[in-house]
């Protein structure tokens, strides 16, 4: 029965359509490019999936000097054109590797949006397709 189950959340997973943002579009959708944001320890969504989410898309690059390697994703000087990850640490304990979510300290899940900084980086992205960091080295804005 969860088999079964399982074909029909398979059509509605967004990750079973990354591919085709970026290549391999569907009919009658333009090739994009995508900015990912990422607070580390974020409680409500894994870094994890973020890190699936932009392997499976293709052609992410992780904005340097970066906070931490991430495997499978290149890494890019910025300025930088195209689609692209940042990821922001603030300051959590390490993220736990069962299961569950992170409970350190105050969730940092819309942080990265309430960040002068990163609404500039956004900005400009969604304006000119070009990848900018306002951070001083990696994003760590504590």
């Amino acid at each position: 029965m969860l088999a079964l189950l399982q074909i029909l959340w398979d059509r509605a997973e967004p990750t079973g359509y990354s591919h085709t943002i970026r290549t391999d579009n569907l009919p009658g959708s333009p090739p994009k490019e995508i900015l990912i944001e990422v607070a580390i320890g974020d409680h409500q969504v894994s870094t994890l999936g973020a890190h699936v989410m932009a392997r499976a898309i293709g052609g992410v690059a992780d904005i340097a000097p970066e906070n931490r390697a991430i495997w499978g994703i290149d890494s890019a000087a910025a300025p930088y054109t195209g689609s692209a990850m940042v990821e922001y640490d603030f300051g959590l304990a390490p993220e736990p590797t069962t299961n569950i979510p992170p409970s350190d300290g105050e969730d940092p899940h819309a942080k990265p949006r309430e960040l002068p900084g990163a609404a500039q980086m956004l900005d400009r992205f969604l304006r000119t397709g070009v990848v900018e960091t306002y951070c001083d080295g990696a994003c760590d804005p504590e």
